[in-house]
């Protein structure tokens, strides 16, 4: 029977972009997180509630994929031990100006929706006076005790340029605090922020090569 994988979503995409995984993957599924598909947001947001949200829905044993904040939650999962990939994961956060733009559009086009406020704020930092409070999330990758690759692309955050979107949030200096931790692996291809919508090939490779890996790890009997 194949191992089952849980697909999470990232901050302002619906789980309805992950499911062309599910006909890649058969059985795979994409868990929504609150505030989305009609479930209600927490109050107060926090990763952690977001991770108790995933896991309580996951199945036994499942590898726990995840874009963008997706990957985040995927990352604080690891902690209990559940396995993971990370794509493109935010660790800090006030160099984040593509999601800010895009957390500020979104607040601006909703400016009833103290949800969405919240959100922006716990998670991002994003004060209403427009100004940012840190977010880092480093801890998370310090506590992680089951293996997590953390896949990042090649179109970098700095300098700012274009519309935001495509620029990768997942840097070298990410990557360097989460190489310290041994049960965490950290993979770069080709393509922006994304990567499962954008370079869909590249990452059915590294998940069908996760799945290889795992699979061979378990020993004989067991």
């Amino acid at each position: 029977m194949p191992r089952p994988i849980v697909f999470i979503p990232g901050a302002l995409r619906g789980a309805e972009v992950l499911s062309p995984w599910s006909a890649r993957f058969p059985g795979a599924v994409v868990i929504e997180l609150p505030g989305k598909g009609g479930l209600e947001p927490f109050s107060p947001v926090s990763i952690e509630a977001y991770r108790d949200h995933v896991a309580a829905r996951s199945p036994e044993g499942a590898l726990i994929v995840g874009q963008s904040l997706g990957g985040l939650v995927a990352i604080a999962m690891a902690a209990r031990g559940w396995g993971g990939i990370a794509f493109d994961p935010p660790m800090t956060t006030t160099k984040l100006w593509p999601q800010q733009y895009s957390l500020r559009t979104e607040m601006a086009r909703n400016p009833a929706n103290s949800a969405l406020r919240g959100f922006a704020f716990e998670i991002f930092g994003l004060r209403e006076d427009g100004g940012l409070q840190e977010r880092i999330y480093y801890s998370h990758l310090a506590a992680v005790r089951a293996r997590v690759d953390i896949v990042t692309g090649d179109t970098p955050l700095f300098p700012p340029y274009g519309a935001p979107g495509p620029q990768c949030v997942f840097d070298a200096v990410d990557a360097e605090v989460a190489v310290r931790n041994p049960c965490i692996r950290v993979h770069r291809i080709s393509g922006p922020h994304d990567l499962l919508a954008a370079s869909p090939e590249a990452c059915a490779r590294l998940i069908a090569a996760r799945l290889e890996d795992d699979e061979l790890s378990v020993p004989a009997g067991a």
